[in-house]
């Protein structure tokens, strides 16, 4: 699988993947297999985002570009939907990678356009239910990638 430094990069970048993740990926590897590219040594051996991409650096560049900002948007969403960000930080977050990443399913626009809307309506103290619903709807498609990516990896869906 030539993607899986792709995949996992996109998940680290957005704290999706933890180094626990990672490192019992790459030791599970190292145990099944006779021989590893060296990638997954350092992989293993890695503790932090920083180090994961530092790692990974060779192979991201030997596989060649992919767009991965898509699946870094749907980890985002998914990290999100788990509770372990705000939906004002989740918007925040997802709006500045859709502007600075290769993503193509979801433009800036989309999540600046709620947050704006959710700050008036915060201090209006207003619901937003239906802010929610359009965002559910805006990346979906993005979070169907990141699950598909997480499979592939062979890894199970964290509950939290």
């Amino acid at each position: 699988m030539e993607f899986e430094a792709h995949y996992w990069a996109a998940a680290a970048k957005v704290d999706f993947a933890t180094p626990i993740d990672w490192r019992n990926w790459a030791d599970r590897k190292i145990e099944q297999n006779e021989t590893v590219d060296y990638w997954i040594i350092e992989m293993s051996l890695s503790s932090t985002v920083a180090e994961l991409l530092s790692a990974i650096d060779e192979q991201l560049s030997a596989v060649g570009h992919i767009l991965d900002g898509d699946a870094m948007l749907g980890f985002l969403f998914w990290n999100y939907k788990l509770g372990r960000i705000t939906f004002r930080d989740f918007l925040e977050k997802a709006g500045w990678i859709a502007d600075c990443s290769n993503a193509t399913k979801v433009g800036p626009e989309g999540p600046n356009r709620v947050l704006n809307e959710l700050e008036v309506r915060n201090a209006q103290r207003q619901c937003f239910d239906d802010l929610i619903k359009r965002i559910d709807t805006m990346f979906e498609e993005c979070w169907l990638l990141a699950k598909e990516n997480w499979r592939t990896l062979g890894l199970k869906e964290p509950n939290q």
